[in-house]
Formats: C-alpha cells, structure tokens, sequence
C-alpha cells in the first residue's frame, strides 16, 4: 500500500518528511484535495504560479521582457547567421561594457 498515516484529532493527518519532499512541499503551503468516484482521494500540491516559474513573475523580469518586446517591435533587433557572428557580437559587447 505504501505509506500509512493516522487520522488524529479533529481529522488531522501529518504527512511524513518523506512524502513532503516527494510532493515538493512546505509548511503554509496549500493542498487540495481531489476525490475519486471509486472512493480514493489525491493530494495535489497547489500554487498560483508553480515554484520553477516564479522568477518569470518577478517585476524585474517582467520589466526586462516587456523591453525586449519593445525592442523587437521598434525593430532593434540583429540576426545572425553562424555562431561566430554570436559569439563576436557578444564579446564586443561585453568590451563596451554591456551596451548595445
């Protein structure tokens, strides 16, 4: 069956440390509680923004992504054709102290 908890006072279970880093959880967290229509229940971790995403939520990256938009609607944008050109454009770059 795997692992066993005990229903405790008031309907609280504890989940051992083992299932809590399986399921990539801390306290405070939120769990929801799926129900089956053959008498099982899931456990499934919920998040707003699910924790390997949350840097893209960030104000500062949201700002840096809504320049880089900008910049490729105004046209400031430079192809490449080989990885050199890359790589030779970067260095420059690097050279003038991360300008463009």
């Amino acid at each position: 069956m795997g692992i066993s908890v005990v229903v405790g006072d008031k309907g609280r279970v504890t989940l051992p440390e083992s299932v809590r880093k399986h399921l990539g959880i801390e306290e405070g967290d939120e769990l929801g509680i799926e129900l089956s229509a053959n008498g099982t229940a899931e456990l499934v971790p919920l998040a707003l923004i699910p924790r390997d995403q949350i840097w893209f939520a960030h104000s500062e990256m949201q700002e840096r992504i809504s320049e880089a938009l900008n910049d490729i609607r105004a046209g400031r944008t430079r192809r490449f054709n080989k990885k050199s050109e890359v790589h030779t454009h970067l260095a420059g770059l690097k050279k003038k102290g991360g300008g463009a």
